[in-house]
């Protein structure tokens, strides 16, 4: 058999439930050093390193764990290595989804080495299912037990964040106690004055400027900014000021339970309504009165829009990072007017940590390629109106198929998963009888299950619920079409315009030009109800 000379991916991983349930064997250099070894002893070949410090295994939205995927896309790995199953993922849905799919796909061999799992011998792939349903609940059962211990601290009144807000810092004889920090709490307080006399954010945001106030992600943390130029270092955003206004806690209290989540399962933030949030009063120094404090809550509740309209950027919500798909912030330069945007996954890391590049791109040079591309669809639309639309519609129609083809597929793995669940279920309750496992353990296992399949049942018919749908791709093109026909002569870009015909811009990474200082970069976009139509 022929080597694979592709790289061996070797993938360490660390979360917050590790550290909790201190697995201390679990570290990340630890898990290399076994890595390493193995490779070494098996003479696989040359080796890529990647980690995430800090994530949790049942969301696989990590960053190198993105890396890697992106490696394994480019044709540059065909191994991927780890210390055991736990490490890859905690989720057995989507892990089975990766081990059994994806991989396969790219010609990957999988390697877990505590668990004995190898891609390359078919039978140890049979205890991939039960040692990822294992570890799954093991995520479950730390998530759970994690939740009560904040519920009942956070009932009693003690606070929940480890993270102080900006004019305060923590006693240095009692870490758990806010004392008013009164190198900024000035600041905070003239920004609920001047907002209660009726200025607006810019003129706030002015202010500091003018006095020279370091904004607080400056002031924070100082050695994750020097990046900062002297002059952006006093630039505060409007978001930061309208967060300010309505805390609570500058009044004195502590406020509990604004977020939840619906699951360990679920990362997605859900804020909390009034009935659910716990206000504890006078737990810490007021740094502003009550009266101020409800005076600014009576003007933001009329608050509409924290700028004015034709300060809104033209591109608000609708341009990403087409590598790493986040949103791309809008970088406002008041030196030269050269405003652009950046991949805001690239912002907010720290260096060390960033899984993504810039993305830069100059509104102005943004603005004409958009512009250009919007007008070339336009003269091949008028020049041959029956030949565009036949031309976007069987796009349009093979995609639908594809997709269609997924779903199907989707289906038959939902349904597979749900044998499997019953399966799990049916040798437990055998187990039972026989006396292998607690009686009293069956309660809660049977719920265990339970709620897996009725998830994979409202799963399955939701699938079948979507494959049943007619297809709305006539609908869709239609409402494309007629926007393109109303905009009689595109020479500018304006809101009504993107509004009517861009779902979603995406922007990659600058090249040079070549004999040029300059950076070309490519640009796609998505039109409402047809996708992408060039390029």
């Amino acid at each position: 058999m022929q080597k694979d000379e592709r790289y061996v991916a070797i993938y360490a991983r660390l979360s917050k439930e590790d550290n909790y349930a201190g697995r201390m064997s679990n570290s990340i250099a630890h898990q290399f050093e076994i890595l390493h070894d193995y490779v070494e002893r098996h003479n696989l070949g040359r080796v890529l390193e990647y980690q995430d410090d800090g994530f949790s295994g049942t969301n696989f939205n990590r960053p190198d764990f993105t890396t890697m995927l992106r490696d394994i896309q480019r044709g540059l790995i065909g191994t991927v290595i780890v210390k055991d199953l736990s490490r890859f993922g905690r989720e057995y849905l989507e892990t089975g989804e990766y081990l059994e799919k994806i991989f396969p796909k790219f010609n990957i061999r999988f390697i877990a080495i505590m668990d004995g799992v190898d891609s390359d011998i078919p039978s140890t792939m049979e205890r991939i299912a039960y040692k990822n349903l294992d570890n799954e609940n093991y995520a479950r059962d730390v998530s759970k037990k994690q939740r009560i211990v904040l519920e009942n601290k956070g009932s009693k009144g003690k606070r929940l964040t480890t993270h102080v807000i900006y004019g305060y810092k923590k006693n240095p004889d009692d870490s758990s106690e806010w004392i008013i920090d009164e190198a900024v709490s000035d600041a905070v307080l003239k920004i609920y004055q001047l907002y209660a006399e009726g200025k607006p954010v810019t003129k706030i945001i002015r202010y500091l400027q003018e006095h020279k106030i370091l904004k607080p992600s400056v002031y924070q943390n100082a050695p994750r900014s020097a990046n900062e130029t002297e002059e952006s270092k006093y630039v505060w955003s409007g978001q930061t000021i309208i967060q300010i206004l309505g805390k609570r806690e500058y009044c004195g209290d502590t406020v509990n339970f604004r977020t939840t989540r619906k699951s360990f399962k679920c990362k997605e933030i859900i804020h909390n309504g009034d009935d659910k949030i716990m206000i504890f009063p006078d737990t810490h120094p007021a740094i502003i009165s009550r009266e101020l404090f409800e005076r600014v809550q009576e003007w933001l509740a009329q608050r509409k829009r924290m700028e004015r309209i034709e300060d809104t950027p033209l591109f608000a919500s609708m341009i990403f990072c087409a590598d790493c798909h986040c949103r791309m912030h809008l970088m406002r330069t008041r030196r030269n007017n050269t405003d652009s945007y950046v991949c805001s996954s690239y912002r907010k890391a720290d260096k060390e940590k960033r899984s993504c590049t810039s993305h830069y791109v100059r509104v102005d040079v943004l603005s004409r390629e958009v512009l250009s591309q919007i007008q070339l669809v336009q003269i091949d639309y008028l020049r041959d109106k029956v030949g565009f639309r036949q031309q976007v519609l069987e796009r349009m129609q093979m995609e639908e198929l594809i997709e269609r083809e997924s779903i199907d597929s989707m289906i038959e793995d939902t349904k597979h998963y749900i044998e499997i669940e019953r399966m799990y279920f049916k040798h437990t309750f055998e187990n039972v009888i026989k006396e292998i496992i607690p009686k009293e353990a069956l309660a809660d296992l049977g719920r265990q299950y339970a709620d897996r399949i009725e998830a994979l049942e409202q799963k399955l018919e939701t699938l079948q619920r979507k494959k049943s749908v007619q297809s709305e791709v006539m609908k869709n093109a239609d409402r494309f079409f007629k926007a393109l026909e109303s905009h009689k002569r595109i020479e500018r870009l304006t809101t009504d315009l993107l509004c009517d015909l861009i779902d979603r811009i995406e922007v990659y990474e600058g090249k040079k030009i070549a004999g040029s200082r300059s950076k070309y970069s490519k640009v796609d976009i998505y039109f409402i109800g047809v996708g992408k139509i060039r390029g």
